[in-house]
């Protein structure tokens, strides 16, 4: 039985296709045991990491983006099974809040010396499924704005297309009202971030007092639903200057439950819509 599992995500481009051949000649030069998977469909890197787990492997490998760190990490969450986060131009958020290097050897040296430590997740429950994540969760605009991204706009602008979306969600459509409680009070929104991390949609820091390790969401909620304010909100969020205005609440907790049906979306990938409930989970993931 190999003791690595690489999850490798052909589409996360050549860079990352790079990056794996760099690991694998560092394992060999280690004389490590390790297998390479590539993934073909959406759910591949799951499955590969439930069975990791089952099987006692003693680190996944994750090679790709968002997505691909995303199922691996639901499937290895509340293991033994070591995640190692191989940083690439689509991950890069995660493996900044780690403090990770970008050098290949310095990565895999961690876990050979089972140097590791144990990181929170969040866990979204909508419509009756449950799922992990490492980074954040969006309720309202900014899950509405990812839910009208074709996945051709998306592939072709990257990163923009999120703004152009935005911008157009913005101008055409409605704020929606979110009703959520916190600690048995009730708020009301048109946009709720739950974060694990301090970064959002890259380096853009909307929750700053929150820590991966400390147990707790960052909650950010953007009150008003009047455009010209919202929109004010939007740049004072950009300009790192948003915790000032009065339109913004920003609270930390473990729980928050969304009382109506309204759009999510989860470490930028569209999820549903629905009713749904978003927690923190204590030291559940193993980060080398």
């Amino acid at each position: 039985m190999e003791d690595y599992l690489i999850i490798y995500n052909p589409a996360s481009g050549s860079a990352s296709k790079k990056k794996l051949e760099e690991v694998e000649e560092y394992l060999t030069q280690k004389k490590v045991r390790y297998k390479t998977l590539h993934t073909k469909k959406r759910g591949d890197a799951l499955e590969w990491g439930k069975e990791a787990a089952q099987n006692n492997i003693k680190a996944v490998v994750a090679i790709g983006g968002d997505g691909t760190i995303n199922e691996v990490v639901n499937g290895i969450a509340g293991s033994e099974t070591g995640l190692v986060i191989v940083p690439t131009g689509t991950a890069n958020v995660l493996a900044k809040e780690l403090g990770l290097s970008k050098e290949i050897p310095q990565l895999l040296e961690k876990s050979l010396q089972e140097t590791s430590r144990k990181i929170s997740l969040g866990k979204l429950t909508i419509n009756d499924h449950e799922t992990y994540f490492t980074m954040m969760v969006g309720v309202g605009f900014d899950a509405e704005a990812v839910h009208e991204l074709s996945l051709d706009f998306k592939n072709t602008f990257g990163k923009i297309a999120y703004f152009i979306s935005a911008a157009k969600t913005h101008v055409t459509g409605v704020l929606k009202e979110t009703k959520v409680i916190v600690d048995d009070i009730e708020y009301r929104c048109s946009f709720l971030v739950a974060s694990n991390i301090k970064r959002y949609g890259g380096n853009f820091i909307v929750t700053p007092q929150a820590h991966i390790e400390d147990g707790e969401l960052d909650f950010l909620m953007v009150t008003t639903r009047n455009k010209l304010k919202f929109f004010k909100a939007l740049i004072y969020i950009l300009l790192k200057r948003h915790l000032r205005l009065k339109e913004v609440i920003y609270l930390k907790g473990n729980f928050v439950e969304i009382l109506n049906k309204n759009h999510v979306q989860l470490d930028g990938d569209y999820t549903g819509k629905g009713v749904s409930s978003i927690k923190s989970i204590k030291n559940t993931l193993k980060v080398y």
